[in-house]
């Protein structure tokens, strides 16, 4: 599990660490001795299975939720969009604030949520000043 860790910090892939870490065994020249790996298949197929995962949840993000505060298709949606960001972080500038447009629709998704639960609490408080808005799943971010 150790190239699985470093894997993560390291933004390699496994197999990359994985081969470098087992070749600087084998071919240690520092020392008298001689160090033999026997490594299963199956644990490569692990460890490169674990930081293949790793790779796809930092570029995708973690399964959560986030809040649709705004849908419009219409030839003045992209104005309107705009409009309802800034009035979003007027009331809300603790939540980041994603925009997506899949023609001819624009959308304002908001937050980054782990659990329903958090997702549920912040509803809470933006539905007063959104009435229409819901929570939608999506891959969010995790910030440190």
């Amino acid at each position: 599990m150790a190239g699985s860790f470093s894997c993560l910090a390291q933004g390699s892939t496994g197999n990359d660490f994985y081969s470098a870490f087992l070749s600087d065994l084998r071919n240690n020249n520092l020392s008298k001795g001689k160090i033999e790996i026997i490594t299963p298949a199956q644990l490569d197929t692990l460890v490169n299975y674990v930081c293949y995962q790793t790779s796809l949840q930092q570029k995708q993000g973690f399964p959560g939720y986030r809040i649709r505060i705004f849908s419009d298709g219409s030839q003045s949606a992209r104005q309107k969009m705009f409009a309802e960001k800034a009035r979003f972080l007027k009331h809300f500038e603790q939540y980041d604030v994603y925009i997506s447009y899949v023609a001819p629709y624009w959308k304002i998704y908001v937050g980054d949520f782990l659990t329903r639960s958090e997702a549920l609490k912040a509803y809470e408080a933006i539905k007063k000043v959104y009435p229409y808005a819901f929570i939608v799943n999506d891959f969010v971010k995790i910030s440190d």
